[in-house]
């Protein structure tokens, strides 16, 4: 920052009160209203538009009360530029004070924006990290998507296959059901299937029974077929044959 020893332009020079209402009464003792533009060529382009607004105000005020303005003599020049160089020296020290101090609040500031700076580059970078480990994240998430769906496809076949079977296994149930609950009956016999005599006759097997060999017991077979009758069959003759003569052996007595 730079400092200039040129003086103050004219809009900010200093101006007084009576400047104001002296030069507010001149120009309407000339018959021309005191505008601020007006007010403002009379003094020379001296003073801001505000403050010239201000000071009229104040001397309209006086005239509606009826209090009478003295005219006030114009500063003398000597006492305006020694006014005016002044100012001039206050406004350099004032810049210069500033600056210096405009300059220690900054060391702080500049610290404070290298430290953020840094805290920004170590972000970037942390975000980068993230960035990459997300992308890691949604390949195998789409990896998993893939095996979780040809899962699902698997299962549904499995589900499918289950079905099938299940309604296997009910169809052989049913048809067990149905073996179970009908009445347990014996063919007919055939042609072929008939009683032997002992003597080598064929004996017909009446119908609902069956042939029966020799029964040590003596017992009677019974039949399934609840119509039939039980018949007892004749058990076959033994021929009863004389036992074989052998020679006794000497006994010990005799010899």
């Amino acid at each position: 920052m730079t400092t200039t020893n040129s003086e103050p332009r004219g809009s900010s020079e200093f101006i007084t009160e009576a400047e104001v209402h002296a030069a507010c009464e001149e120009l309407d003792r000339e018959g021309l209203e005191p505008s601020a533009g007006a007010l403002r060529i009379r003094l020379g382009h001296r003073g801001s538009k505000s403050t010239i607004l201000k000071h009229r105000a104040s001397w309209s005020q006086k005239r509606k009360a009826g209090v009478s303005i003295e005219p006030v003599p114009a500063m003398p020049d000597d006492l305006r530029q020694a006014a005016v160089e002044h100012a001039g020296r206050i406004w350099t020290a004032a810049y210069g004070l500033a600056e210096r101090l405009a300059s220690d609040a900054l060391v702080p500031l500049n610290a404070r924006i290298a430290e953020l700076e840094a805290t920004a580059a170590e972000t970037d970078g942390f975000v980068a990290v993230l960035e990459a480990e997300n992308v890691r994240l949604q390949a195998e998430t789409a990896r998993a998507q893939d095996i979780v769906s040809s899962l699902r496809a698997e299962l549904d076949g499995e589900k499918a296959l289950r079905g099938g079977l299940e309604g296997e296994l009910r169809g052989l149930r049913r048809a067990l059901d149905a073996l179970s609950a009908a009445p347990r009956t014996r063919p007919a016999p055939s042609g072929d299937d008939q009683a032997v005599e002992p003597d080598g006759r064929d004996a017909a097997v009446p119908s609902g029974t069956s042939a029966v060999e020799d029964d040590p017991a003596g017992e009677v077979p019974q039949t399934n077929d609840a119509a039939a009758q039980p018949v007892a069959l004749r058990r076959a003759p033994v021929p009863l044959r004389a036992p074989p003569v052998t020679s006794r052996p000497p006994s010990a007595a005799s010899a």
